[in-house]
């Protein structure tokens, strides 16, 4: 019994893994202008607004709502994105992430 729990904790932990890896691959759709290419700097470029919590699959989101202004040719763009605020790691203990940050890594060059 102790096995097949190992196993299924393992298995859902390299799922999550490759979830966060194909994620970081995708994140540029939403980094730079869709029009000329140009990154957003998030500092100058970007407002966002920090929305409700959302219950996920192994702990919980927020959902964040983006507005971007190309420095370059004037386009805006806005979408919503959810971010971990507590994930469940592979020892059954609950850990706390910071939004603030999981938003500055994701507009990181």
């Amino acid at each position: 019994m102790g096995n097949i729990i190992v196993a299924v904790l393992a298995v859902v932990f390299v799922a999550g893994l490759t979830v966060l890896i194909v994620k970081k691959v995708r994140r540029g759709g939403h980094t730079r202008c869709k029009k000329c290419k140009t990154r957003y700097n998030l500092e100058t470029d970007v407002n966002y607004e920090i929305m409700e919590t959302v219950s996920a699959g192994n702990g919980t989101d927020k959902k964040v709502e983006f507005r971007c202004t190309c420095p370059k040719c004037g386009e805006v763009k806005t979408f919503t994105k959810l971010f971990p605020l507590q994930r469940i790691d592979n020892h059954d203990k609950v850990v706390h992430l910071n939004v603030e940050n999981e938003i500055k890594e994701y507009f990181k060059k």
